[in-house]
């Protein structure tokens, strides 16, 4: 899912960068729909970051097939926790945080691009 290498996102004029963050803790059928959902994006972010918090389904792998960075917590901390932690290694100029069990429309990385440009002073 990161489009940094392929060159498909890059900062726009305002520097407008999102990285995805997606905390799970065994997160089953409905963290696939997620992934398949965020591999859907147009345009997609900067970077998927997938904490995968103390989790024992091995929700994890399914992160890294679809190109997410995963970043793995050998005990469940609660979403917080891991939400934080992934906010600590995102590169994107935008924090964008998903929970594991919901699909984003296709368009929504674009749409909060937008919003950032039209809003310059918006902090990030």
């Amino acid at each position: 899912m990161s489009r940094e290498q392929e060159g498909a996102v890059r900062p726009d004029d305002a520097g407008v960068t999102v990285s995805i963050v997606v905390p799970v803790y065994n997160g089953g059928e409905a963290f696939r729909s997620c992934l398949e959902g965020l591999a859907a994006l147009n345009p997609g972010p900067l970077e998927v970051l997938v904490v995968a918090d103390g989790e024992s389904d091995g929700a994890w792998r399914y992160a890294e097939r679809y190109g997410a960075r995963v970043i793995r917590l050998e005990t469940n901390g609660g979403a917080a926790r891991a939400r934080n932690c992934g906010a600590g290694q995102a590169r994107g100029s935008v924090v964008f945080f998903v929970d594991a069990d919901v699909v984003l429309h296709r368009d929504a990385v674009g749409r909060v691009m937008e919003r950032f440009r039209r809003h310059p002073s918006l902090p990030r």
